[in-house]
């Protein structure tokens, strides 16, 4: 009997030996080449936060010239064809007989203005706190005396003025002036256009219709993309209050792709 059992225990561990044998030789991997499992990650492309698909650096550039190194007009050559922007906190009020509609509009603007990386960012003027950027509704009539009523001879909807310090470039001061019973078809047009101009982009385009500055007759009520990308472009740390033609190209070349 003693024979038999071990007989069978030797038949068992035998068994059980070429069991886990045949477990083992499962687990060894087949031989494998690194093309087969070693995937390299396709190269990306990576840009800065300023790049946009539709447009070139040059093309950027030439916008940023026409509209932000140029002006409808200017009472001081030696500036022009500068830089032209604010640096330190805006403090705005609203004055006349502006609707609650109106105030939407501007408060709206604004608020998506201070999401822009460098803008100094605009307050209201409250709590006794100075305005340097003040916004009027007014009549025609007193348009035209208290702001002249006219760029270049035509009578305008609006007007925006700036002073800015000579040697440094920084605009410190703005005056717009609206007139109340501009029309309905151009209204929110008219009261973008007049801040884009107070903070920096003081020309008007010929070149792009969808802008907010366009100079011609345009339904546009909003800013395009490229005078978004322009404005990001003007008041990112890399350009400077007082840069010419010539730096800005350097500028935007470097941290446009």
């Amino acid at each position: 009997m003693k024979g038999l059992l071990a007989f069978f225990s030797a038949l068992f561990i035998l068994a059980n030996m070429t069991f886990c044998a045949e477990n083992k030789t499962a687990q060894i991997p087949e031989p494998f080449s690194k093309s087969s499992f070693i995937r390299v990650p396709e190269k990306q492309e990576e840009h800065s936060t300023f790049f946009n698909p539709n447009y070139t650096a040059d093309e950027v550039f030439e916008y940023f010239k026409e509209v932000v190194l140029s002006s409808e007009y200017t009472e001081n050559e030696e500036n022009s064809g500068l830089v032209q922007k604010w640096i330190l906190p805006i403090y705005y009020s609203i004055e006349g007989d502006c609707s609650v509609a109106d105030k939407k509009i501007i408060t709206d603007f604004i608020n998506e203005l201070n999401q822009i990386d460098g803008f100094p960012k605009m307050y209201p003027a409250e709590n006794g706190k100075h305005s340097n950027f003040i916004m009027s509704f007014m009549p025609s009539s007193d348009l035209a005396q208290k702001m002249g009523g006219a760029v270049n001879f035509e009578r305008s909807d609006g007007i925006s003025q700036f002073w800015f310090l000579l040697r440094l470039n920084v605009i410190y001061d703005v005056r717009i002036g609206y007139d109340k019973s501009m029309p309905k078809a151009v209204r929110n047009a008219v009261l973008l256009e007049e801040i884009v101009n107070a903070i920096g982009i003081s020309n008007d385009t010929e070149t792009r219709e969808d802008s907010i500055v366009y100079s011609g007759y345009t339904e546009t009520d909003s800013l395009s993309e490229m005078d978004w990308l322009i404005l990001r472009v003007l008041y990112s740390d890399e350009i400077k209050c007082g840069m010419n033609e010539t730096e800005c190209y350097e500028v935007i070349k470097r941290i446009y792709y």
